[in-house]
């Protein structure tokens, strides 16, 4: 069963946008998603799947957050092979969070060696 990183953009940042992480956690177990896990109040989930396709679960993430909290978001989907590949490239002159949120689906981990200072 492939895990995911689920980015959220844009929520908790002032008065906007707010998202409790219990009700962020209550919302991808109600997908059905597996042992969900976010970190501290930044949007920023894990969990599993038996959904074979990140262009599949950002979908559904956006749509229920939208449905079910009122909040409209892009939501960024990696396995987590792809953040563990940012992560073992070590390269001083990437920013890790430029090779994470890029959003050209066809070329996730390519744009690794793209996202330069």
């Amino acid at each position: 069963m492939p895990t995911y990183v689920a980015l959220l953009r844009g929520i908790n940042l002032g008065a906007r946008n707010r998202v409790a992480m219990a009700d962020l956690r209550a919302l991808l177990e109600g997908l059905g998603y597996d042992d969900v896990r976010t970190h501290l109040q930044s949007g920023n989930a894990v969990f599993s799947t038996g959904t074979r396709s990140a262009t599949a679960v950002r979908t559904a993430v956006e749509k229920a957050i939208d449905d079910e909290l009122g909040v409209a978001v892009p939501v960024v989907v990696r396995t987590a092979a792809q953040v563990a590949k940012v992560v073992a490239a070590d390269q001083p002159d990437v920013i890790i969070s430029r090779a994470l949120v890029a959003n050209d689906d066809s070329s996730q981990t390519s744009s690794i060696s793209r996202s330069r200072r």
